[in-house]
């Protein structure tokens, strides 16, 4: 890693649920959280409403600072 510049981690981040909701059948669940370096990182998890278990996978995502990555 010292190689590409990035700093080692010494712990996780912790991990800061912002909300959690129902959105047209869909738990929504805002998270963040904030590296030793650069801007805070949110994210959303959806699930549908009631499902057990973890979730397969989420159709959105975000890079630090907001940008989006998918949709």
């Amino acid at each position: 890693m010292d190689r590409l510049g990035m700093p080692g981690i010494v712990e996780s981040p912790q991990v800061v649920v912002d909300s959690l909701y129902i959105f047209e059948g869909l738990e929504v669940k805002e998270l963040s959280w904030h590296f030793p370096y650069g801007a805070p990182t949110r994210a959303c998890f959806f699930k549908v409403e009631g499902a057990k278990g973890p979730s397969v996978g989420n159709p959105g995502a975000s890079r630090p600072g907001g940008e989006e990555i998918l949709r």
